[in-house]
């Protein structure tokens, strides 16, 4: 059973979703810095992280900072996160890296407009239905499963 905070927010709110663990490698930041900027354009957008993990401290500073507590909820660890997902109107994912990305395939299968890195391995097989050897993008593709955009920042500040 969803919990009430997350309801209301759903309610709410214009909400984009992402789900992982809360770790460099997501790159949240940049997520949250994105949401703070299309809320200058749409002031009700909201982002839903589900997941938990090492970075939660600092990315509550950030929120913090930003200006962005009203427009973002770190709901932490769910048992069945897909239930959440699939009540949003985009699933988003930023990663430097996936292996086999789990919750963009659940995304999909939600039947939920998808957006993500065109990181090495996964999402840019997923998302164009074949295999296509590129492992970067030069400007954001809509593509036949979703839209995948380049990897600005994904190795540049590798810690």
């Amino acid at each position: 059973m969803e919990d009430f905070k997350v309801k209301d927010f759903l309610q709410t709110h214009k909400t984009i979703v992402s789900v992982g663990r809360l770790v460099w490698t997501k790159n949240y930041e940049e997520l949250l810095y994105v949401t703070a900027a299309v809320k200058q354009k749409v002031p009700d957008i909201g982002l839903l992280i589900l997941g938990e993990g090492e970075e939660r401290l600092k990315l509550e500073r950030l929120i913090n900072e930003l200006n962005i507590n009203e427009n973002v909820l770190l709901a932490g660890s769910k048992k069945n996160p897909m239930s959440y997902v699939k009540k949003c109107q985009m699933y988003v994912s930023f990663s430097f890296f996936e292996g086999f990305p789990n919750a963009l395939l659940e995304a999909m299968m939600c039947e939920v407009p998808v957006l993500h890195t065109a990181c090495k391995t996964g999402p840019i097989e997923m998302l164009t239905g074949e295999y296509t050897g590129n492992e970067q993008i030069e400007q954001p593709e809509f593509v036949q499963y979703g839209i995948l955009v380049p990897d600005y920042f994904g190795m540049k500040d590798e810690k």
